[in-house]
């Protein structure tokens, strides 16, 4: 108990009058016409809803899985390639190009890529394949998650 609590408690039994050998029996008495608390309570809680996602799962790419593609997002990190003056015709193309330039640049490699390969959203950036480099990859940040 706190400082404060003890010195209320000193003070409270330093005010309360000294119970008188007469007033015994009458406490017992009050005491004992207060019934005990015997019940039980059971209780039955519905199960939850089952969850629902947020977002809807990417597209499944036919890309080999060493790709880790993930289509209509944009993944962070630092570009090690520009997309506008390094156009690949699909992702398949762009997932080689980055596992050539970290074979090549050990001290700078790729390991995350981004393909504009949807002509309706990209426009003319249509191709761009854009190089980047983060410090986990399967882990990378990343803007959309799936959806156009």
């Amino acid at each position: 108990a706190s400082q404060s609590q003890r010195e209320a408690v000193d003070a409270s039994a330093a005010v309360a009058p000294a119970a008188t050998p007469a007033a015994a029996p009458k406490l017992a008495e009050q005491q004992q016409a207060v019934p005990a608390l015997t019940h039980e309570v059971s209780t039955t809680a519905a199960l939850p809803a089952p969850f629902t996602p947020l977002l809807q799962a990417p597209p499944a790419l036919n890309l080999p899985a060493k790709c880790h593609a993930r289509e209509h997002t944009e993944l962070e990190g630092t570009v090690v390639q520009w997309g506008s003056s390094h156009k690949k015709p699909d992702a398949a193309s762009c997932c080689d190009a980055c596992e050539a330039h970290a074979a090549a640049n050990p001290s700078r490699p790729c390991n995350v890529w981004v393909h504009c390969g949807d002509e309706a959203l990209c426009g003319s950036k249509l191709g761009e394949c854009w190089l980047k480099q983060t410090p986990d990859p399967s882990e990378a940040p990343s803007r959309g998650g799936g959806s156009k």
